[in-house]
């Protein structure tokens, strides 16, 4: 089941954002006597994994002592929403063990080989498993990774990486900056995709602008997002415009910026919900005003 050995390490490299990782230690510790878990979603390379994002098991997620299976109605939504939006795809999963059993079970095995003989998961024939432990609110991660040349689990070293900008780490291989730049995500489609969703919102295409440093700007109906070079690993600055000018917002203390959300998604939040339902009474007042002129005008043509 785990390779012999005194070195049954795997040679493999883990990288996971700093975002996924607080998703792993926040489910593990919503939970206590069951058995919880995530589905691990990023990139593979020849050294090992990128983890860029985690799906939480959801609703209808099924908890024991000693079993966990996600909502899949839900995993496979979420999956596929980050597959249209990023070049990512599923890796494995990871679960938490009780009794500090911080290896993969007999039943982890069985599920591992399963998957791997499975021809619709595309894992290129290595799987991912991360077994989590807790002891109140410590939770530490085990990562394993299975091949189907092997059969056998062996361990990965790890490390967390910040999706900040300014504290990647210097080695772009072993940071989402590299990933990024490399062409794993398509910042483009991703950007289009966004301009069409906003777009489908508010009624009006948005105006984009591309200005110093590579920063892109969108704006629509007086609301402007600025968009970093690292976007969306760096979160957009947002701006309202009042007298013709546009002042910087935050738009909760509380909100931490994570790269799975998108543009349309921050228009919900109660500042620019309020903001942009305001716009839309006052164009309809300001029609309503100047609908009795234009019938009095064509009145008087007559």
């Amino acid at each position: 089941m785990i390779a012999e050995g005194t070195d049954n390490k795997s040679g493999l490299k883990l990288r996971v954002s700093s975002t996924a990782y607080d998703s792993i230690v926040d489910e593990s510790k919503r939970w206590n006597g069951v058995e919880t878990g995530t589905v691990l979603v990023g990139t593979q390379d020849p050294d090992g994994f990128t983890i860029t994002h985690v799906i939480t098991p959801g609703a209808n997620a099924r908890r024991s002592l000693a079993s966990f299976s996600p909502d899949v109605e839900h995993v496979n939504k979420e999956l596929r929403k980050l597959r249209e939006m990023y070049a990512v795809d599923y890796l494995g999963v990871q679960h938490l063990h009780h009794m500090d059993m911080s290896y993969p079970s007999i039943g982890d095995l069985r599920q591992a080989e399963a998957i791997l003989k499975d021809k619709d998961y595309k894992i290129h024939g290595r799987f991912l498993s991360i077994i989590a432990t807790r002891s109140g609110d410590d939770v530490k991660m085990f990562p394993y990774v299975i091949t189907k040349e092997d059969m056998s689990f062996r361990k990965l070293d790890y490390d967390i990486v910040s999706e900040a900008p300014e504290s990647l780490a210097k080695n772009s291989s072993a940071s989402l900056s590299g990933i990024w730049s490399s062409g794993y995500i398509d910042k483009e489609k991703r950007i289009d995709r966004e301009v069409q969703k906003i777009a489908r919102i508010t009624g009006v295409y948005p105006e984009i602008k591309i200005i110093k440093d590579n920063t892109l700007t969108v704006e629509v109906k007086g609301i402007l997002f600025m968009l970093p070079p690292e976007y969306p690993l760096a979160p957009p600055r947002i701006f309202l415009k009042k007298m013709n000018k546009f002042n910087e917002i935050v738009v909760n203390e509380q909100f931490r910026w994570n790269s799975s959300f998108d543009l349309a998604e921050l228009l919900n939040c109660r500042k620019l919900r309020r903001r942009f339902v305001f716009k839309k009474l006052s164009e309809g007042l300001l029609l309503l005003i100047n609908l009795p002129l234009k019938l009095l005008y064509e009145k008087k043509a007559v």
